[in-house]
């Protein structure tokens, strides 16, 4: 599966981390295409990247969103770790359908 850019915003950590980790969020669309929305040093920058994707998630075919903790420098899927995957649903008051997140 190839991962392409999305255009969305720039984010940027207040603190200077050494971190062997990045998180990165991405949603697949209806074809199976994933979408990368970037890599970042922080949970907390992948998780508002993500929220903010959401607010527009209407406008495209996608089914499903994942943040991903991948540890630098491991070969393999050993190094990742899901940290939540989102589906799009229906608003069973508008009918829209969306992503649902808690906030």
């Amino acid at each position: 599966v190839l991962l392409k850019p999305y255009p969305l915003y720039t984010y940027s950590s207040s603190m200077q981390d050494d971190s062997t980790q990045v998180f990165v969020p991405s949603v697949e669309e209806n074809d199976g295409n994933i979408v990368g929305l970037g890599i970042f040093s922080t949970q907390e920058i992948a998780e508002k990247v993500l929220k903010d994707f959401f607010k527009q998630s209407w406008r495209g075919n996608f089914t499903t969103a994942t943040i991903t903790m991948w540890e630098m420098d491991i070969i393999g899927q050993d190094g990742a770790i899901v940290f939540g995957n989102w589906s799009c649903q229906e608003c069973p008051i508008c009918e829209r359908t969306t992503f649902w997140m808690d906030l």
